[in-house]
């Protein structure tokens, strides 16, 4: 199954600033992103939390560098579980075939 990627404005321009403020820690930044891709496009990542709040059942969010999260949607997802704790839902996107990279920004607690 082929899959794509598609990133959003907001997402370049905070990726474009990560490599700015992490200085010296780009490499270490550009091969977490790569990991990150690699699994989306390869389809060994094929589930991940739910994002934000229950209406935006279809964003998820994958760890990227510290506290840093890539928020993104897949155009397919169904809940696949509830994380140990409860607090959010596991998303199944095997069967998607497109990824829109949405922004990055800090894990939500």
């Amino acid at each position: 199954m082929k899959r794509v990627l598609w990133s959003a404005d907001k997402f370049d321009r905070k990726l474009a600033s990560l490599f700015e403020t992490l200085e010296g820690r780009g490499a270490e930044l550009q091969a977490h992103l790569d990991q990150l891709v690699k699994g989306l496009l390869d389809g060994s990542v094929t589930s991940a939390p739910q994002h934000g709040p229950m209406e935006n059942y279809d964003i998820c969010c994958l760890p990227l560098i510290d506290r840093l999260v890539v928020v993104f949607r897949p155009n397919e997802s169904v809940p696949k579980s509830w994380d140990n704790a409860r607090n959010q839902v596991m998303l199944d996107f095997s069967e998607a075939t497109r990824f829109d990279l949405l922004t990055i920004e800090e894990e939500p607690q």
